[in-house]
């Protein structure tokens, strides 16, 4: 998807008419394209409005976490990629950065559904992956997420969370 689509995506899915202005030096093919969000004569909108901004190489901005978010000062991340091949090459990654403890990747694939283009969006045979790592690592691992997105285009960015961990092994906590 090429950086004028994406900007009209956002632009119509936010109650725009996919004309931005700012950009006017970005060609947009589908501008004049008559809204398929809104009833005529209506003020009823359907379609996702909370949909976030996708956001380019020049736009990035750091990761924000707390210092100290968990008792423990470790918390579980989970992120979804596009099959295991990517989250095995992923994991190699985080650990040769240091960013992570462990990593397990959930075998056998589910399927993610998500709004697109205002429409319901299933992907099959996806890999889960989940992370465990210290509290003071979450913002650059989220910041290296984004950066290194392991899927070409993951609707808009990286779906990745984080639980903090309130009690667990003793051992294991201090390990990690």
């Amino acid at each position: 998807m090429s950086p004028a689509d994406k900007q009209y995506e956002d632009s119509f899915n936010q109650g725009g008419n996919g004309k931005d202005p700012a950009k006017t030096d970005v060609p947009n093919h589908v501008t004049d394209a008559p809204r398929k969000d809104v009833i005529p004569d209506s003020t009823v909108v359907f379609g996702p409005v909370n949909i976030p901004k996708h956001v380019f190489e020049d736009q990035w901005q750091a990761g924000e976490a707390p210092k100290k978010a968990s008792p423990t000062g470790i918390s579980l991340g989970v992120l979804t990629v596009r099959n295991e091949e990517r989250a095995s090459r992923l994991a190699k990654e985080l650990f040769a950065k240091k960013l992570v403890a462990e990593v397990q990747v959930q075998e056998g694939g589910f399927h993610r559904s998500y709004l697109k283009f205002g429409k319901i969006e299933t992907e099959v045979s996806r890999a889960r992956m989940t992370l465990v790592t210290t509290d003071d690592k979450i913002a650059e691992l989220i910041e290296y997420i984004n950066h290194e997105n392991p899927d070409d285009y993951d609707y808009p960015v990286p779906d990745l969370m984080f639980t903090p961990i309130a009690r667990g092994n003793d051992k294991y906590v201090s390990w990690v």
